[in-house]
């Protein structure tokens, strides 16, 4: 699906970004939180969008958002200026298309612009589809956090996955 348009994450896209993530946070481990986020929690994605490029995902046929993605902070400190997370979410009918690869090239090319080298995933151990992602997009496991999550009554480990780009 090549034709999806990429556009700044901005204030329009609080409602789908929210519906879309809340998703991920009902329904397994692939989001963190452990139970839905008010709209509110969108201020946060616009805050690191600030300093990070952020993109929401919209099909052009319907003008549906159908996925967001974005790199964000790895650590506070100045130390890391060099190395950013990545977070991307599709809608689920958008599975299986290329949308991630996409994302994944968009927000690598981004970083490159801004001098970073380094990109961590944080994958949770239950989503073996987004870990045959990465892997399939040149990150390798270099830590798992065991069991340090416990949502939908059960514990879940992290794997950190890093791919270097410069």
């Amino acid at each position: 699906m090549d034709d999806v348009l990429f556009e700044r994450m901005g204030e329009a896209h609080r409602a789908a970004v929210m519906q879309l993530f809340n998703i991920y946070v009902e329904s397994g481990t692939a989001a963190f939180s452990d139970s839905a986020l008010p709209m509110d929690a969108y201020d946060r994605f616009l805050e690191d969008a600030k300093s990070y490029p952020s993109f929401v995902l919209m099909d052009p046929l319907s003008g549906a958002a159908i996925g967001f993605c974005m790199l964000r902070e790895w650590l506070s400190s100045p130390t890391f200026r060099r190395t950013a997370c990545v977070t991307y979410f599709l809608a689920p009918a958008y599975l299986s298309r290329g949308l991630g690869t996409l994302c994944l090239d968009l927000l690598i090319r981004e970083a490159e612009g801004m001098g970073i080298c380094h990109l961590i995933a944080e994958v949770s151990e239950e989503n073996a589809r987004s870990l045959r992602f990465h892997e399939k997009h040149g990150f390798r496991r270099v830590a798992l956090l065991e069991n340090i999550g416990f949502k939908l009554g059960r514990e879940f480990g992290i794997v950190l996955m890093q791919r270097d780009i410069s």
